[in-house]
């Protein structure tokens, strides 16, 4: 069993300038404008 770090709440464009800081390849770490479209997305995934 694992984690996954959900973001949300933050500008697309503090986003990408955080994945050009660091190494998110081995991470599992998604971005999302609101927590709206999170929880969206996990519902989909389901």
């Amino acid at each position: 069993m694992g984690a996954r770090l959900i973001v949300t709440g933050i500008e697309p464009r503090t986003a990408k300038a955080s994945v050009k800081l660091a190494d998110f390849r081995k991470k599992q770490i998604s971005f999302y404008a609101t927590v709206q479209h999170a929880l969206e997305a996990i519902r989909a995934s389901h």
